[in-house]
């Protein structure tokens, strides 16, 4: 059972920090492309930018946003690794 715990907890720190990536870079490519505004609410803003006189983003990362998606991506990978843990060995207690 530990040993599910420990996998399900790296392979979801793996999996979130992945995630949040390439919820990042889409943001920025979006925001990029069409000059919009883009807000993931609590975890990330990306806005066009023009006050050097280039085109540009400002970012706006909202650091306890990020922890707290990567924490829940976690616990659902933990879940996952227990729930099917048990549903290959019906027969075993855990």
């Amino acid at each position: 059972m530990a040993q599910r715990i420990v996998l399900g907890a790296l392979f979801g720190v793996v999996a979130g920090i992945v995630i949040e990536i390439v919820l990042v870079v889409f943001a920025s490519i979006w925001a990029f492309v069409n000059s919009v505004r883009v807000d993931i609410p609590g975890v990330y803003m990306v806005r066009p930018d023009g006050s050097s006189g280039f085109r540009g983003l400002a970012f706006e990362p909202h650091p306890i946003g990020l922890a707290v998606t990567l924490a829940v991506i976690v616990v659902v990978f933990v879940l996952g690794a227990l729930y099917l843990g048990r549903a290959r060995n019906p027969g075993r207690s855990v």
